[in-house]
C-alpha cells in the first residue's frame, strides 16, 4: 500500500477511535458513574459512611506522604 493511502487509513482509524472514545466515558470515571447516579439506592446513612471512609483514607494518604523518610542506617 502506498504511503499516502496508508496515512489516510491511519488518520481515519485515529479519527474513529477519538470519536468513539469521546462519546463513551472511561469505565469507573466520575462521568461514567454519574450517568447511573439516579439508579443508585443506598440504605439510610450508607452514603455518609462511604463518604466518611473516603475522607479518612484521603487524610491517611496525605499524612503518609508528609511523613519524613525513615529507615536510616545505624
Amino acid at each position: 500500500m502506498p504511503d499516502a493511502q496508508l496515512r489516510q487509513v491511519t488518520e481515519l482509524a485515529d479519527f474513529l477511535k477519538a470519536k468513539h472514545a469521546s462519546s463513551r466515558p472511561e469505565a469507573g470515571s466520575a462521568e461514567a458513574l454519574l450517568r447511573h447516579a439516579e439508579s443508585l439506592r443506598f440504605q439510610p446513612g450508607e452514603v455518609d459512611r462511604i463518604l466518611s471512609g473516603i475522607s479518612e483514607m484521603s487524610h491517611m494518604d496525605l499524612e503518609e506522604r508528609e511523613l519524613p523518610a525513615t529507615g536510616e542506617a545505624s
